[in-house]
């Protein structure tokens, strides 16, 4: 069972801003840069299909201490609301944990592998939050 949470995920209109933020008055260390493909940024974020994917940076060490700011496209800018998006949970067994919410009336997304990424996600609705569940690696 997972025992702590792994990141919490910002979106924003200003990436660089907000970095400049988290690193120069915070103190946190950029650790890695990202690309999202579209569709999990559909599946994860809640954004438009016809969205371009986003551009993320992880910062802070994990886990449970790590920040993933992440830019809302221009494309879709006037559709997304910048705020935290979501807090992130890495797990050995989402099946597992995804049955558990089928099991309270827990709604989830599906299970999608991001190859590019090298991870498989689902997110968890609950209580009007969303909670992503996580697994790095096969």
């Amino acid at each position: 069972m997972t025992r702590r949470s792994h990141h919490v995920a910002c979106i924003t209109h200003d990436r660089e801003k907000v970095i400049e933020f988290l690193t120069e008055v915070v103190g946190l260390e950029r650790q890695m840069e990202l690309h999202a493909p579209p569709e999990s940024c559909t599946a994860i974020l809640g954004w438009p299909d016809d969205n371009p994917g986003a551009d993320g940076t992880m910062l802070g060490e994990g886990p449970g201490g790590i920040v993933e700011v992440i830019q809302i496209p221009e494309a879709i800018a006037d559709n997304v609301e910048p705020g935290i998006a979501l807090a992130s949970f890495a797990s050995r067994n989402i099946e597992e944990q995804l049955a558990a919410c089928a099991e309270r009336g827990i709604a989830t997304s599906d299970l999608i592998e991001t190859e590019e990424l090298g991870m498989a996600g689902a997110v968890a609705h609950v209580g009007g939050l969303d909670f992503e569940l996580v697994r790095f690696g096969s």
